[in-house]
């Protein structure tokens, strides 16, 4: 294929994130139910003569150039693949940097993805799971982005089970659900998360047993529903406020704001700081990023609205 290759890369929200155990690694166990939404990134590859990496957009500020989970994702294909073709990948960022919502994870899916078309590689979808995994532990989630709107992840991130909207959420036909974005200007990094984590608990999820942590935490059969996913919780959240306290302002506010319109829900998505509301539409989360601007007037603020990002037809 000569022709570039233009891919969405779209945000993960975790609806909720329960921690189950952790292995003998280190590596700690998950139990997480996220949807992709309409926010994302624009990534393009083309064939080129010498390799290059090229960012614009707002949130661009605190990456290093030269060092991107672009390099690692066309990097680690080139390994797995021998194909060493020059390429030019260009990126337009709009989803912010270490803000728990796989930012850099979904580039990372974008991109090998856009390198497998690009050179028409035939890949098995597991030895392209390997790769994603090897890169970062949300990379796999994200390589269903493209397929699915929803997903439950377990493991460290590698035991993905994709879930319907339709059929799994009662979401009524025809009417997706709304989501509000929120960002108190603040960056959270997760391995600083995990450390103030430990920092409670020396011992967090070493004595849990894998397969007993795993059904306990188990998702209720028939139906599932966006509030009750959400109120399964988020296990980072106090760690995350203990770094950064406009954290659990934010969350207040949030909260305020799904009494106001009806909502399903407020929490922080991944580690943090960025948290979310879901609504019932779209308009509804429209309203209260309205209410959300006028009540968090002192300090600068992130805001988004927009709707669940449909899969890509087959």
């Amino acid at each position: 294929m000569s022709k570039p290759v233009s891919l969405r890369a779209p945000a993960k929200i975790n609806l909720n994130l329960n921690m189950t155990g952790r292995r003998a690694d280190g590596y700690h166990l998950l139990d997480s139910v996220a949807i992709f939404a309409e926010l994302a990134d624009h990534i393009t590859i083309s064939l080129a003569s010498t390799d290059s990496v090229t960012m614009t957009g707002s949130m661009t500020g605190n990456i290093n150039p030269s060092d991107t989970s672009l390099h690692k994702a066309r990097d680690a294909f080139r390994h797995k693949t021998g194909w060493m073709q020059p390429v030019s990948i260009r990126m337009e960022k709009h989803i912010p940097v270490a803000a728990g919502l796989g930012g850099g994870s979904a580039d990372a899916a974008a991109v090998l993805r856009g390198m497998a078309m690009l050179s028409e590689i035939q890949m098995d979808t597991r030895d392209m799971m390997e790769i994603a995994l090897g890169i970062g532990a949300d990379v796999p989630a994200l390589m269903h982005s493209w397929q699915t709107s929803a997903l439950r992840m377990q493991g460290i991130g590698e035991r993905l089970t994709p879930l319907h909207l339709s059929r799994d959420f009662g979401i009524v036909p025809g009417i997706m659900p709304g989501i509000l974005l929120a960002n108190p200007g603040v960056a959270v990094s997760t391995a600083a998360v995990f450390d103030a984590m430990r920092q409670t608990n020396p011992n967090m999820g070493v004595d849990m047993d894998m397969d007993m942590a795993d059904h306990t935490s188990a998702l209720p059969d028939d139906p599932l529903d966006l509030a009750a996913q959400i109120a399964r919780g988020n296990d980072m959240t106090a760690a995350a406020i203990s770094l950064a306290p406009a954290i659990e302002t934010l969350l207040v506010v949030l909260h305020q704001s799904v009494t106001e319109y009806q909502g399903y829900g407020a929490a922080m998505s991944g580690s943090g700081a960025t948290c979310f509301a879901l609504f019932p539409t779209i308009q509804q989360a429209e309203k209260a990023g309205k209410l959300l601007k006028s009540l968090w007037k002192d300090d600068p603020i992130w805001c988004w609205t927009g709707g669940i990002m449909k899969p890509e037809a087959p």
